[in-house]
């Protein structure tokens, strides 16, 4: 019975692991969908997914922390309502809309990040 309590420990302790990722994106215009010329609307967006908590944010600081469904689709206003991010976090397939003009598909960064302004 002895040499089934190490065992027993160790896979409690992995069971209580958070599905954690963590993740860069730069947004770049869409001019295809906008309805103006747009710009940059900034530096790297970090993401954080803990289980289904995701949280995006800027140099600036936290954008937003929404609990995400289980499919992953998001359409979540922040910045006082003046965004929107749209999208699916589980496959990274995101959009910012700054309604109606502008949308800026957000492009996946590799890693390292380590302190990085842009992609």
């Amino acid at each position: 019975m002895r040499a089934y309590v190490p065992s027993a420990v160790i896979l409690a302790l992995f069971a209580n692991t958070a599905d954690a990722e963590t993740w860069q994106a730069q947004p770049v215009s869409n001019e295809a969908k906008s309805v103006s010329a747009c710009g940059s609307i900034g530096p790297l967006y970090t993401f954080e997914l803990i289980d289904s908590q995701f949280t995006a944010s800027t140099t600036l600081g936290k954008s937003f922390t929404i609990t995400i469904p289980s499919d992953g689709k998001i359409d979540q206003k922040y910045n006082g309502g003046w965004y929107e991010m749209v999208g699916n976090v589980r496959t990274r397939q995101l959009e910012i809309i700054n309604a109606p003009d502008c949308r800026w598909t957000l492009r996946n960064c590799e890693p390292p990040y380590a302190a990085r302004r842009y992609c």
